[in-house]
């Protein structure tokens, strides 16, 4: 079917899984919250009052020491807690006094929040999903086509036709 040996679709498999193990760790590890746990809640709950206050430092705290931030579709990233941090910072100077409001949700079995830029006209942000690993936060993904936050994006529905 992949018209390709055994031995070449093997290392692919590998060479996936390797890359799996280093964006999420091993499946298998202790140091992975328990899903809604406690632990896991109170993380969550710590990022989302960081990240809406723009407490960059508090934000910092709860990431991993090979941390990421990535922003699909958007070429670039940024690796380790100082990138990241100057990243939030510039990112909350533009913003000027602006502030974000997440909306707790889940993808994919990791915690998400919806983001809205709040204001006279609020307006859709994009998607943030956390990914967790040693108790704390390990990578940030921001997707930042906003359109499926709108109910137009979903045939125009709204709560009056809902």
């Amino acid at each position: 079917m992949l018209e390709t040996t055994p031995v070449a679709a093997k290392g692919l498999l590998q060479r996936a899984r390797a890359s799996l193990r280093r964006t999420y760790g091993d499946p298998g590890s202790t140091d992975v919250l328990a899903s809604g746990s406690a632990e896991e809640v109170e993380l969550v709950r710590r990022f989302a009052e960081g990240f809406t206050t723009d407490d960059i430092d508090g934000l910092v705290a709860l990431l991993t020491d090979d941390a990421w931030l990535a922003m699909p579709p958007a070429p670039h990233e940024y690796h380790g807690p100082a990138a990241i941090a100057e990243f939030w910072r510039v990112s909350a100077a533009w913003r000027e006094d602006r502030r974000f409001r997440l909306e707790a949700t889940g993808v994919n079995r990791q915690p998400a929040f919806a983001c809205h830029l709040a204001g006279p006209v609020e307006q859709p942000a994009g998607l943030i999903v956390l990914t967790l690993g040693g108790g704390r936060i390990r990578g940030v993904t921001r997707f930042m086509d906003a359109r499926w936050l709108s109910p137009e994006y979903f045939g125009g529905a709204t709560d009056e036709a809902t």
